[in-house]
């Protein structure tokens, strides 16, 4: 979850940079240093969560199964409260840079001249992606984090009653739903933002369109003169 957190963060600053920023470092624009940034989000976050795997070494029963922190060692349960709040932190930290880059970049197209028709609609382009990566962000996490965040303090301080602290589960729960819908997302984020991978997609569809069109094409001619050889034969 919050490797797509991630990932929607560092897509704001993309679109960010290349609107308000376009004559920046052309490094940055680079694939190899897009890929570089992917393969360090990847890791950091597999680091963070290996030790809530390997420090899970309680069997699991129908008492405790429904809180994780139930099935940890000692050690295992102080990390999850602290990647608890790394990950709030995280997330704040995302909120804050996406409706930072949605601001800056209205902002610049707003006030950007008129006069070059091309560069503002692209720019317009650029404010339509920021504005999915927004909602989506807003739909699948916020309300997840709205209810886990206040659910992971009462468990620890039980400043709430077990009727409160039931509900909050229960919340948490079903909004869990909507940020896994993000794994459904994703890729139609990523496809409309990558221009050259969608035209490549595009283009091999054709080809292979074309290709079974020739093939069918083919195979009704030799039927045809099959059929014909057959009729003269006789």
């Amino acid at each position: 979850m919050y490797t797509s957190i991630v990932f929607l963060g560092l897509i704001s600053i993309d679109r960010y940079l290349k609107v308000v920023k376009p004559f920046g470092d052309s490094r940055m624009y680079s694939v190899t240093f897009t890929k570089v940034l992917s393969v360090c989000v990847w890791v950091l976050m597999a680091v963070l969560s290996l030790p809530n795997i390997i420090l899970t070494n309680v069997q699991p029963t129908r008492e405790n199964i429904h809180e994780c922190t139930q099935l940890k060692s000692p050690l295992g349960v102080r990390w999850h409260h602290a990647i608890t709040y790394v990950n709030s932190c995280l997330f704040v930290a995302v909120l804050v840079i996406l409706i930072g880059c949605y601001i800056a970049i209205s902002r610049y197209i707003h006030k950007s001249s008129r006069q070059f028709i091309s560069q503002s609609s692209r720019k317009r382009k650029h404010n339509q992606s920021i504005r999915v990566v927004v909602a989506v962000f807003f739909t699948c996490f916020l309300p997840y984090h709205l209810c886990r965040v206040p659910f992971t303090f009462s468990h620890l301080d039980r400043l709430l009653d077990e009727s409160a602290h039931k509900i909050l589960y229960y919340c948490k729960e079903m909004t869990l739903f909507l940020s896994a819908c993000n794994v459904c997302l994703d890729p139609i984020i990523y496809f409309f933002m990558c221009r050259s991978f969608s035209r490549r997609l595009f283009k091999k569809s054709n080809i292979r369109t074309r290709s079974e069109s020739i093939r069918s094409l083919q195979s009704v001619r030799r039927s045809e003169v099959r059929i014909y050889y057959d009729y003269t034969d006789v």
